[in-house]
């Protein structure tokens, strides 16, 4: 019922809000160890310079006998305001029986009359993990909070037919490392999720706990189409294990208020083998008024 009423209202947010332009996106992500990714957005723009966006999502990741499943739930905002913006933006994600995991983003950047933008960021994320413990021969629940503030920059510039731009963020968990990993090595634990499993593959990545995070990318623009190539690496805050990732996005126009979007990339670095993903996303978007 509750994924139902999200649904709704993000549909509701997209189609019904008088807005000077509204989208909808449903998209669907699969990788090669049968994780798979399921999600609906909105975004309306009820100004020329404001934006506010909605979505849901589910996805599933089996990896190295770690299974996950989980919905989401996202709201975003941009404001320009001149030459300056500022934006906001809320995740998170529910495993059914593991773990939840929120992140809050904020940014604050400017932009040039050349396209070059710059922008600082700042997210704050907390994971609450359930695990179960050994005492006296009883099997017992137990939960556990970790958090930790990112702090980083974008760098990015927009031309007329190019869109090139990088992006890092440092984490720093603070004493939440430690309480984790003194349950970790504890000889009574008996279950704790593993957390790097979440950084490894695409379907659960945004939901991961990192301690370093880098994207770059760059993009060209034709006429109807448009190709982007991004690179990433993230590192998991508790075993250090880094992850990096490339793919790359084919867009194409279907008239002026459809896009169909394709995505093809591999991961490596966080499973035994290098995991390969794709996806498709299909773009709504009305029109102007």
């Amino acid at each position: 019922m509750y994924k139902s009423l999200t649904a709704a209202a993000v549909l509701a947010l997209a189609c019904a809000a008088p807005a000077d332009a509204a989208s909808v996106t449903i998209a669907g992500l699969a990788d090669s160890e049968s994780g798979t990714s399921f999600d609906l957005d909105a975004l309306v723009s009820p100004t020329a310079n404001w934006s506010l966006g909605a979505g849901v999502g589910k996805s599933e990741s089996s990896l190295t006998s770690e299974d996950f499943s989980g919905n989401s739930l996202r709201f975003s905002t941009d404001l320009d305001i001149g030459a300056f913006f500022v934006g906001a933006a809320m995740q998170r994600w529910k495993d059914s029986s593991q773990l939840q995991s929120t992140s809050w983003l904020g940014s604050i950047g400017w932009m040039t009359d050349t396209g070059f933008a710059l922008s600082a960021l700042v997210d704050d994320r907390k994971l609450s993990v359930q695990y179960t413990t050994t005492i006296l021969g009883q099997v017992r629940g137990g939960e556990i909070d970790f958090a930790g503030t990112g702090f980083g920059a974008d760098l990015s510039w927009y031309g007329d037919d190019w869109h090139v731009g990088a992006r890092y963020i440092d984490f720093t968990y603070g004493r939440s490392v430690a309480r984790v990993r003194a349950v970790l090595d504890a000889p009574n634990t008996q279950r704790f999720p593993q957390l790097s499993v979440l950084i490894a593959t695409a379907v659960t990545r945004a939901a991961g706990a990192p301690d370093q995070q880098f994207v770059a990318m760059a993009g060209r623009q034709f006429s109807r189409s448009s190709l982007r190539g991004d690179f990433g690496m993230q590192r998991d805050a508790l075993t250090r294990t880094k992850v990096h990732s490339l793919s790359l996005t084919h867009g194409y126009e279907i008239g002026a208020r459809v896009q169909i979007d394709t995505t093809l990339g591999f991961s490596d670095g966080g499973a035994d083998s290098t995991i390969a993903y794709g996806g498709l996303a299909l773009t709504l978007r009305s029109a102007a008024r």
